[in-house]
């Protein structure tokens, strides 16, 4: 499999399945989008991505950094394994990422999503060892 289509076919996943979830919503649920969802509580909200000149504000999923070995998470033959992204987003002390093997998946804990946080973005490294970051 080459470098570039794990990581493209993830990105297309995520935005298909965000795509297809705003279709079937029924609109009388549209207003919670805006107002607030039941049960969301305040987020945090940072920028860790300026140095790229994306100044949109993220709220980290739970275990982030995967520093707790994925707390929360599901992983289906997925792992936290030693080794971070180059740039340090998370901080200096982060020294853990997630290795998904082909046919293993990784789900991360429920978020509230809504209109003004349209945008996921993660780093990924292909076999090669390349990093990136995608949006």
């Amino acid at each position: 499999m080459r470098q570039g289509s794990v990581g493209r076919r993830l990105l297309y996943a995520v935005f298909g399945a965000l795509g297809l979830s705003a279709c079937l919503a029924p609109g009388a649920s549209a207003g919670l989008l805006i107002g607030g969802a039941q049960g969301c509580t305040e987020q945090r909200l940072s920028q860790p991505f300026t140095r790229w000149l994306d100044f949109m504000s993220y709220t980290p999923v739970q275990d982030n950094g995967l520093e707790r070995k994925g707390d929360g998470w599901t992983l289906g033959g997925a792992r936290t394994v030693s080794g971070n992204e180059p740039w340090a987003v998370g901080g200096a002390s982060d020294s853990r990422s997630l290795l998904i093997p082909e046919g293993s998946r990784a789900t991360t804990p429920a978020i509230c999503v809504g209109i003004n946080e349209p945008t996921l973005r993660f780093f990924a490294r292909g076999p090669s060892g390349a990093s990136a970051a995608l949006a």
